[in-house]
C-alpha cells in the first residue's frame, strides 16, 4: 500500500496577496489640483492678467463682455450670439422715439475676429436703412471701429456706438455723400424719405403697427 506524499506546510510569509502587493505597490493618486476660474470677476483684473499670447484670450474676452451687456442692458437693444457661436452675434435694435427711425426694428451682424480684442469687429447692418453714415451694402462708418479702436474696447461700447447712430446722424463724415449731402442741405426731404425707407425696410414694431392702423383705419358709419 502507497502512502500519499506529505501535504506541504503554507508559510505564512508566503501570503500570494502580500507578495503580489510587493511586486507591484499601490500608486496612491495626487491630491487634485484646483481648477483655475474660467473668467475674471471684472474686465479690469483680466486685461491685467492675460496677455496676447493667451490662446484662450479671445473666448473669454467675448464672455466678459457678454456679461457686461447682460448686467447692463441698453434701452431698445437685444444682443446675443447666433446659435451659441460667440464669435458672430445679431443685434436688433428698436428705432428710437423721436427719430425718423421710429417704430422700425432694425438687424445688424457683428463678427468678432479671432484675434480680438486687437483688432476691432465686424458690424453690418442686415435691414436697409436711410442714413449717411450707413451704405446699401450695409457697411457701418463709426469712428470707434474705423479709427480710435484699442484693445480696452468692449463689445458694449461697439454696441453703444452702433445704436446712437439711430439717434444723431454725422453728416460731415458719411459713408453716402449724396445723403450727407441732403441731411444738411434739404433736412425737410431726408426725414420723408429716411420715414420712407423705416416703414418699407424695416420690421415695424407692435406699437408703431397698431398706431398706424388706427390712424388708417376708416370710420364705420
Amino acid at each position: 500500500m502507497q502512502r500519499r506524499p506529505p501535504i506541504p506546510a503554507i508559510r505564512t510569509d508566503d501570503n500570494p496577496i502580500e507578495r503580489r502587493t510587493q511586486e507591484f505597490p499601490a500608486v496612491v493618486p495626487e491630491t487634485p489640483k484646483p481648477l483655475a476660474t474660467p473668467f475674471a470677476p471684472d474686465l479690469d483684473t483680466y486685461l491685467k492678467n492675460h496677455s496676447i499670447k493667451d490662446p484662450y484670450m479671445t473666448p473669454k474676452r467675448i464672455q466678459l463682455d457678454l456679461d457686461e451687456l447682460e448686467r447692463h442692458p441698453l434701452e431698445g437693444v437685444n444682443v446675443g450670439p447666433i446659435n451659441d457661436n460667440l464669435y458672430e452675434w445679431m443685434v436688433a435694435l428698436d428705432g428710437p422715439s423721436g427719430t425718423v427711425y421710429e417704430g422700425g426694428v432694425f438687424f445688424v451682424d457683428i463678427s468678432i475676429p479671432t484675434n480680438y480684442p486687437f483688432s476691432p469687429p465686424a458690424v453690418k447692418f442686415r435691414t436697409r436703412i436711410y442714413h449717411p453714415n450707413i451704405d446699401s451694402q450695409g457697411r457701418v462708418c463709426i469712428d470707434l471701429i474705423a479709427s480710435n479702436w484699442t484693445p480696452e474696447m468692449t463689445m458694449y461700447k461697439v454696441v453703444e456706438g452702433i445704436l446712437s447712430l439711430l439717434y444723431c446722424c454725422q453728416p460731415e463724415d458719411a459713408l453716402v455723400p449724396a445723403i450727407g449731402l441732403m441731411y444738411l442741405n434739404d433736412y425737410e426731404e431726408f426725414t420723408r424719405v429716411a420715414k420712407m425707407w423705416t416703414k418699407r425696410y424695416s420690421i415695424i414694431s407692435p406699437q408703431e403697427k397698431e398706431r398706424s392702423d388706427e390712424m388708417t383705419a376708416v370710420p364705420m358709419e
